[in-house]
């Protein structure tokens, strides 16, 4: 995971782990809750962080990469959908003409 990449919260109960990634039943995403929970595995090159609550009563979470989620058709729906504004395509400046000034114009006595 890139360091700018978009990230998402995810909230529920650490299932399992494995050296390579975790068992998580993610019960709310960014804040928002979903019914029912969703259990799905997340590879750890696509978390960047953890917290495992040391009360049993209280939710773990993780922070995970955007993309991973949409990956995930029954999470991705989930996700708040909306799009940035556009602002339309690039269009380069047009160049314009250097105009030089006729020889008159300069100074002869300028030190250089």
């Amino acid at each position: 995971m890139r360091p700018t990449d978009p990230k998402v919260t995810l909230s529920g109960t650490r299932l399992r782990e494995t050296d390579k990634a975790i068992h998580f039943k993610v019960c709310a995403i960014s804040g928002s809750p979903i019914d029912p929970p969703i259990s799905t595995w997340f590879p750890f090159s696509q978390t960047e962080k953890s917290f495992m609550s040391p009360d049993a009563d209280d939710q773990d979470w993780i922070i995970v990469s955007e993309w991973i989620v949409k990956q995930k058709k029954e999470l991705a729906e989930y996700l708040d959908h909306s799009d940035p504004p556009s602002v339309g395509p690039y269009v380069p400046p047009v160049p314009t003409k250097r105009t030089q000034k006729p020889f008159d114009d300069y100074d002869d006595d300028a030190p250089f």
